[in-house]
C-alpha cells in the first residue's frame, strides 16, 4: 500500500464529507461549486480503493454520481434560464407597442 492509502473507515468518512457538500451545496443553491468538486473528490476516493485492493463503500460511490448529476442539473437550469432571459426579453423587443 501506498503512504498516501486510506483504510476502508477512512474512505467512509472521506466519502460521507463529500456527499454532505454535495447535498447541502445543492440545497442552498452551490451547486455550482459543490458539484463538480464532489465529482473530483468522489473519483479521487474511488481510485485510491481501487488502488489499495479495498471495495469502494457505497458512500463514496454516491459522493460521486451524486457530484455529477449535481453538476449537471445545475448548469442545465442555468443554461435554461438564460434562455427564457433571451426570449423574454427578444419578444419584448418586437412586441408592438410595448415602448
Amino acid at each position: 500500500m501506498s503512504s498516501s492509502s486510506l483504510s476502508s473507515k477512512n474512505l467512509e468518512g472521506e466519502g460521507l464529507t463529500w456527499l454532505l457538500v454535495v447535498a447541502f451545496g445543492f440545497f442552498f443553491g452551490m451547486g455550482w461549486v459543490s458539484g463538480p468538486l464532489g465529482w473530483y473528490f468522489g473519483k479521487k476516493l474511488r481510485k485510491q480503493a481501487d488502488a489499495d485492493g479495498l471495495v469502494t463503500p457505497d458512500v463514496v460511490r454516491f459522493a460521486h454520481i451524486g457530484g455529477i448529476v449535481t453538476t449537471i442539473l445545475t448548469y442545465a437550469g442555468l443554461v435554461i434560464a438564460f434562455v427564457v432571459v433571451v426570449v423574454l426579453f427578444g419578444a419584448l423587443a418586437i412586441a408592438p407597442g410595448v415602448r
